[in-house]
């Protein structure tokens, strides 16, 4: 099983969640990413999270799997 979502990996993913405060919501992870430069497809999958709070970027990841 390959490790990556839309083409990137998890450390690419978690990359662009630098400065993100935990606890947060899904729209906190998509702005970090935006403020991050990350790429569409990277947005595209952060607002396919569900709506709730996220503990830590392993949280975020680990749901990322379930969508």
């Amino acid at each position: 099983m390959e490790n990556t979502f839309g083409g990137r990996s998890f450390f690419a993913i978690a990359r662009f969640l630098e400065g993100v405060t935990f606890p947060c919501r899904r729209q906190d992870t998509v702005a970090s990413a935006e403020d991050n430069l990350a790429p569409e497809e990277v947005l595209d999958l952060l607002e396919r999270l569900p709506e709730r709070l996220y503990s830590d970027r392993d949280d975020v990841i680990r749901e990322l799997w379930r969508v």
